[in-house]
Formats: C-alpha cells, structure tokens, sequence
C-alpha cells in the first residue's frame, strides 16, 4: 500500500493545495505575536525617551 502510485500522486496533489493556500495557520500566528512584541519594545523605548526629555524640562 506505501507504494501505491495513486496514493503517492494524491499525496503530491495534496501537498501542492497546501503551498497554493498561503501561510500555515502557525506561521501567521507566530509573525502576529512577534509583531506585537516588537510593537510594544518599540512603543515603550519611545515612551522612555519622551518621558526622560519631559522630565528635563522641568
């Protein structure tokens, strides 16, 4: 049954539907979990830096 060239053509048909869809359910996961990440490291060094000039100014 491992070499059955009908179950080996639909395993390669179905390995090309899944290429065609796009991204894997965990990749787009993990890019917006790392996105956020990156958002927030980046919002609160900016917020670091702002307080420390507002400070200053007092």
């Amino acid at each position: 049954m491992e070499n059955d060239p009908k179950q080996m053509v639909y395993e390669r048909q179905k390995k090309r539907i899944r290429e065609c869809l796009g991204h894997q359910p965990i990749k787009v996961i993990g890019g917006g979990l790392l996105g956020m990440k990156t958002g927030a490291l980046s919002y609160l060094c900016t917020c670091k830096k702002w307080l420390a000039i507002a400070l200053k100014m007092r």
